[in-house]
Formats: C-alpha cells, sequence, structure tokens
C-alpha cells in the first residue's frame, strides 16, 4: 500500500491511503510556537532536525523515540489545559493542539527517520504536480480526455528523464525516432528499461522492457 506525505493530515484523514504528517510543515508551526516563548516547541524543533542530519534509516531508535516521548511529557506540562465551553469542543492553545497531532501520528511524523524510502519532504511531489496544474490555469482544462492523457504520459516521462540526469530534449528526440533509452529501474531482477513511443492519433503509449539480472 502506499503512503501520502502531507502537511494537512487531518483533512485528508478520510482516505483509505495512510498519511504522513510532513515534518517542514511541523518545523513551521513549532517555529512559531517558539518565537512566542515556547519552551518545548525549540526542543522538539530541535530534535527533529537532529533527526533529519543523520544517516537514514536510524538503526536504533528507541532512544530517540524514548527523547520524543519525553518531549511531549514536557508539552503537556507547559501546555494549559483545555478550557470546557458550553457548546462544542473545549478550547485548547494552539501549542496543546499540535501537541496531540503530534502524540495521534507519531509514527508518521518519526516514518522519516525509521524507513529509508519514505523522504523528509514531498517537495519532489509537490513539483511533479505543479506543470500540471499551471498548465490547468493557463488553458482553463484539457478539451478532449486523450489529450490530457497524451499530456500526462509526455511530462511523467520528462519528470523521470529529469531525475535520472537526462537531456530532455535529446531523450525524447531519441524515442521518437525510436532508439532505446536506456534508464535505472527499482525493481530487484531489472536494471534497465528501453522505452519506445507509440503514438495512435493523439494517444500516446511506451513500450516498456527490461534487462534481467543476471543470476547470482
Amino acid at each position: 500500500m502506499g503512503l501520502i506525505a502531507t502537511g494537512d493530515a487531518e483533512h485528508l484523514s478520510r482516505l483509505a491511503v495512510p498519511l504522513l504528517p510532513e515534518p517542514p510543515h511541523l518545523l513551521r508551526e513549532l517555529k512559531g510556537l517558539w518565537d512566542n516563548g515556547v519552551v518545548w516547541a525549540e526542543a522538539m524543533h530541535s530534535f527533529l532536525l537532529d533527526l533529519y542530519k543523520m544517516p537514514r534509516p536510524v538503526v536504533d531508535f528507541a532512544p530517540y523515540r524514548l527523547q520524543y516521548h519525553q518531549i511531549l511529557e514536557k508539552a503537556d506540562q507547559e501546555e494549559p489545559p483545555p478550557k470546557r465551553s458550553r457548546r462544542g469542543k473545549p478550547k485548547q492553545s494552539k501549542g496543546r493542539n499540535l501537541l496531540d497531532r503530534l502524540r495521534k501520528h507519531e509514527d508518521g511524523v518519526l516514518a522519516f527517520a525509521c524507513e529509508p524510502d519514505i523522504p523528509f519532504t514531498n517537495n519532489q511531489a509537490e513539483r511533479d504536480v505543479r506543470p500540471t496544474k499551471v498548465k490547468q490555469k493557463v488553458s482553463g482544462c484539457f478539451r478532449t480526455k486523450a489529450g490530457a492523457q497524451a499530456y500526462a504520459r509526455l511530462q511523467g516521462a520528462i519528470s523521470t528523464f529529469r531525475k535520472q540526469g537526462l537531456n530532455v530534449f535529446a531523450t525524447l528526440r531519441d524515442l521518437f525516432s525510436h532508439v532505446p533509452v536506456v534508464l535505472a529501474c527499482g525493481e530487484s531482477n531489472v536494471t534497465a528499461c528501453f522505452c519506445r513511443p507509440r503514438v495512435t492519433g493523439s494517444v500516446i503509449t511506451w513500450e516498456v522492457a527490461g534487462t534481467p539480472r543476471p543470476p547470482g
């Protein structure tokens, strides 16, 4: 199952995909509390940054999880208790609201330090989505479903080429000339992928073939 790193896990919690709070968003909130004199926020801010600077994944994580719990205990003592009101939920300070989220989503907050495939930030995903959003704003919409699919496939290919350090224009030229392009592949039994475009009207499909690794 996939995972989503987001700065707004509470509002997206109804999705079936597990959500991970994005640490940079938490750091901004902690910095705001820190600037207002909240002591525990400074400690948590430093803790998350120190984890980020460490080689990941962290092998023996138990001491760091204990430190995380200790900071949360200090936060619980420092933050004022919720104020009961006649209507609705009890009112809480911004610090206590953040404390509740850090407790509820503990595994998600610390996932970047424990799992090798989970990044500290989802900036790469945001950069991948931005060109499509910009095009949508400029053009208003895609006129046809086939046109949207063609754009998505081309944009996906371009994004992959950039991530692998390939010249986008030269690689697209080779592909449309039916020249195989070697791409690094994350599958355990494949060392390269050779992609060729097949154009049918306005629809583009990509042929992908793998080169298996030799046994042993």
